[in-house]
């Protein structure tokens, strides 16, 4: 199958819901390019886990990191770093691969607002809000050391990481506050009720309000967690994409990649090999 029939076919599954078919959330991932594409960089790949279908979405000569999809699961936001130029910027690309725009200027840690039309990310040490669709932007922080940031799903708060430790902000940039102590990689659920986190490699949650830390199960060396949009699953960076459900049972290997980010309600499962990651 050539790349542009592949395209079509990828956004055909994407956009199709009717006929009555399951929903299977799409599970993506920052993935090395195979040696046989002879160039260095990385590709944007996505697999549903029932019935381990995979999709080659972005191919890129930088490096991808961090990822946020739009809550209609329309768009991707993404980091990337370019070796040549040593520079972190935040892209927005379709869920077919094709190309929407570059955030200016640059940025990392990009995270969707429930609206799907901001963005949060940062900018030096500095979280800044952007709107798409004007490229118009504020800064919610100012000369601190803040990174990770995550929206919740209400729209209200702001997760983030400051020198170590889980902050909480309003949308609005007030009422700043500590929630968890040597926190980092704060990761909303579905519902907004809890926060994954990462502490020392371990990985864990915590309830908005601050109470109840815990560490989900025995998961080792830890970053980047993400629940799927049902709640039922925590994906992270680990020995390759990993899941493990909230209460640290069935832990299990995904995928070969790291920086996993799902996409909300994908319609249908993916005709396995159709669009193969690698292929």
């Amino acid at each position: 199958m050539t790349r542009i029939a592949a395209i079509v076919v990828v956004a055909l599954l994407f956009a199709s819901g009717a006929g009555g078919q399951p929903r299977h959330d799409l599970l993506t991932y920052a993935a090395v390019l195979p040696p046989d594409t002879g160039t260095f960089g990385s590709r944007i790949c996505g697999i549903t886990l029932d019935d381990g279908a995979t999709v080659d979405l972005y191919d890129s000569s930088g490096d991808v990191a961090t990822m946020s999809w739009s809550p209609d699961g329309a768009l991707l936001a993404f980091e990337i770093y370019d070796p040549q130029t040593d520079e972190r910027r935040v892209l927005i690309r379709r869920a077919d691969g094709s190309f929407t725009g570059n955030v200016p200027p640059l940025g990392r840690h990009p995270s969707f607002a429930p609206d799907g039309r901001q963005l949060v990310y940062v900018l030096g040490g500095d979280l800044v809000v952007r709107d798409i669709h004007t490229w118009t932007w504020r800064r919610l922080t100012r000369g601190r050391s803040d990174s990770a940031p995550s929206w919740s799903p209400a729209g209200m708060t702001i997760a983030f990481t400051r020198h170590h430790d889980l902050f909480l902000i309003r949308s609005d940039g007030r009422g700043v506050r500590r929630l968890v102590e040597d926190a980092a990689d704060p990761a909303w659920s579905p519902d907004g009720s809890q926060i994954a986190f990462t502490r020392r490699g371990g990985l864990w949650r915590v309830r908005a309000d601050g109470r109840g830390a815990r560490r989900v199960g025995h998961v080792a060396s830890a970053s980047s967690p993400a629940w799927s949009p049902d709640g039922s699953l925590i994906a992270y960076s680990g020995r390759g994409i990993m899941v493990v459900s909230p209460t640290g049972t069935g832990v299990r290997h995904a995928a070969n990649g790291s920086f996993p980010a799902w996409r909300p309600q994908t319609a249908v499962p993916l005709t396995a090999g159709a669009v193969a990651c690698g292929s």
